[in-house]
């Protein structure tokens, strides 16, 4: 069995380590008191992101009625991120003026669409969810919200003097088990229960195998006792065996089962085994009718055919062809005496050394001088029988 011992020292160097905690600076109107908490604590996950311009103003291009939380229609949505964002809405009035700090709501928002942000968060820093008319002045302004989002979010992995928390860091960057069986990641890195945990196959000592595809596997002086492999797929395996049979024989046994009539006068008729007692290694085509030899050996071959509707003082034929040429060949003259459409039955058996993608075919040919000869179908009396003895 290989040895895989598998390697794994990421070097992990973050290129970010302030060294002090970040400095907020937020402007706000002398109306809105600095002890109000924004209402959500937003997670990494939850930053808001700014306008691509300084200052950036809107209006409410509809009524954006209290509660409604779908979406806000906007004059137009230009210098915006299709990205979780915030406005404030009713802060001034057209002329600039500041308008009572009770009317003003902050809202977030999930994203752009057309000249519209929608999925709304309503409410947010203490203001209230309200009515606001068409034509309400829209600011893109910094707020006690994102101050917070931003210092949540550098505290989930930092201190609060900017180094990295290292039980956070070594948390989120190894990988699971599962994430090793999958393989797609090429940031996590790998720690000895991981690859404990992982389906991965390194050890030098017996293991089980479940639902593993070997491709040209190449084994060599090995004795496999009683194996199971389930679900496994094997692909050009290269086997050394001794002069024995491998410890699972090939063998077949196929018969036929319907009718097949009329054989056509002195002429080798490939017989339609259709159905199987046994196959084992799947060497044997109900369709083709033809055992394809799946490795180089010495087999044991026997058949038998009987025949219908026979003629007296006639010829009969049973054959092995392999590769379309006779290989075992019974002949058998009916009796005089033998009454016409009666049944006679030809077998033959021997041990033949055949090679890897060889064909074997079960034959019957009636030299009756008619074209009415009939197999006489069933488990008994027309059947080919394959068993690999040794290689």
């Amino acid at each position: 069995m290989a040895s895989i011992s598998p390697s794994f020292s990421p070097s992990l160097s973050p290129s970010y380590s302030p060294s002090k905690s970040p400095s907020l600076s937020p402007s706000l109107s002398p109306s809105i008191s600095p002890s109000i908490s924004p209402s959500v604590s937003p997670s990494p996950a939850n930053l808001i992101y700014p306008p691509t311009q300084n200052g950036l103003q809107k209006t409410l291009g509809a009524t954006l009625d209290a509660s409604y939380t779908t979406s806000a229609t906007l004059s137009n949505t230009t210098g915006l991120q299709n990205k979780k964002g915030l406005f404030v809405v009713d802060r001034i009035d057209s002329s600039g003026a500041e308008k009572d700090a009770s009317l003003r709501e902050y809202i977030s928002f999930a994203g752009v669409s057309g000249s519209t942000v929608t999925t709304l968060v309503r409410g947010l820093g203490g203001t209230t969810d309200q009515s606001h008319a068409t034509g309400a002045i829209v600011e893109f302004v910094m707020d006690v919200v994102q101050q917070q989002a931003v210092i949540d979010t550098l505290l989930v992995g930092h201190g609060t003097d900017g180094t990295h928390k290292a039980t956070t860091l070594a948390s989120e960057m190894k990988a699971t088990g599962a994430q090793i069986d999958t393989g797609t990641s090429d940031v996590l890195f790998a720690t000895p229960k991981a690859i404990a945990d992982s389906t991965l196959s390194y050890t030098t000592g017996t293991e089980t195998l479940t639902n593993k595809t070997l491709t040209s596997p190449t084994i060599n002086g090995a004795t496999i006792a009683t194996p199971t492999i389930t679900g496994a797929t094997i692909t050009n395996p290269t086997l050394t065996f001794t002069d024995n049979a491998p410890g699972v024989n090939v063998k077949v046994r196929a018969y036929l089962a319907g009718a097949q009539n009329d054989l056509t006068n002195t002429t080798p008729t490939l017989v339609n085994l259709e159905t199987e007692d046994y196959d084992v290694g799947s060497d044997f085509s109900v369709a083709t009718h033809l055992f394809t030899v799946p490795v180089t050996g010495y087999y044991q071959v026997d058949a038998q055919i009987h025949l219908s509707s026979v003629v007296a003082s006639k010829e009969y034929h049973i054959m092995i062809k392999n590769n379309g040429g006779v290989v075992l060949t019974q002949k058998w003259i009916n009796s005089p005496s033998v009454m016409v459409n009666s049944i006679l039955g030809i077998g033959l058996s021997d041990i033949i050394y055949i090679t890897a993608g060889d064909t074997l075919g079960l034959y019957a040919q009636s030299d009756s001088g008619n074209n009415t000869v009939d197999l006489y179908p069933g488990q008994r009396y027309v059947y080919m029988a394959i068993h690999l003895l040794s290689v």
